[in-house]
């Protein structure tokens, strides 16, 4: 895959680390597409396969950065707070190829990343997105449901009063605000990434897991068998 499809890619589904939550858990932020022009643009420049790697990279960042967190707070943390920004949701969403790509995606990670989500906001969200999900959540699991936020307006006071902090500016808040580059208060996970190779002393520690704390191991240890 080229560098510049990556840089698309990124552009169209900006997404990344923006702050953490009153118990510690990192606080993602989601996109499915910034706008119908940027989403019109990757589906004339993309293959499915290309989504897909940027998708698996994106995750795969995320459970090394969620490790990092973990061993530097000394915390076991392996979900995630999702923020899912649906600014800028428009009629290229609605395309059958771009519905299409996200089932295939959506049913590749639910086999591969199950039992990640903490809760998940919505934000943003268009009227008729709101109507459509006071009918559906009465049709999912209730313990589901009951971690599913979906708002129009207003979500800074949602944040507030569930203790969710954000350390940056989100890149639909800057463009809403006139500002041309978000870059230096946003950070992707392709750019988190980089970060982390930079700090980490070994990214193969990383991907071995979460921390653990000691008597876990130990007890873990104990329940090996040896030949």
């Amino acid at each position: 895959m080229s560098a510049a499809a990556a840089q698309l890619f990124d552009e169209a589904f900006p997404c990344g680390p923006i702050g953490r939550d009153q118990h510690g858990h990192v606080v993602v932020l989601e996109t499915p597409g910034a706008s119908s022009q940027l989403l019109n643009s990757l589906l004339k420049g993309m293959e499915f396969d290309d989504f897909l790697r940027c998708q698996i990279f994106n995750k795969e960042v995320l459970r090394r950065y969620v490790a990092s967190v973990s061993m530097e707070k000394e915390k076991r943390m392996y979900k995630v707070v999702n923020v899912v920004d649906l600014s800028g949701f428009g009629m290229a969403h609605t395309k059958g190829l771009m519905i299409q790509w996200f089932k295939q995606y959506a049913g590749v990670f639910g086999l591969n990343y199950p039992e990640t989500m903490y809760r998940t906001y919505v934000i943003n969200a268009p009227m008729l997105f709101t109507g459509v999900w006071k009918i559906v959540k009465h049709l999912i699991h209730p313990v589901t449901a009951a971690k599913i936020s979906v708002s129009s307006w207003g979500h800074e006071a949602v944040f507030q009063k569930d203790g969710i902090s954000i350390s940056c500016v989100m890149p639909s808040a800057a463009k809403s605000k006139g500002s041309s580059d978000s870059s230096e208060s946003f950070q992707t996970w392709r750019s988190t990434w980089a970060t982390l190779k930079s700090k980490a002393s070994s990214l193969d520690e990383l991907a071995a897991g979460c921390f653990a704390p000691g008597a876990d191991v130990a007890a873990l240890a104990g329940l090996q068998i040896h030949v």
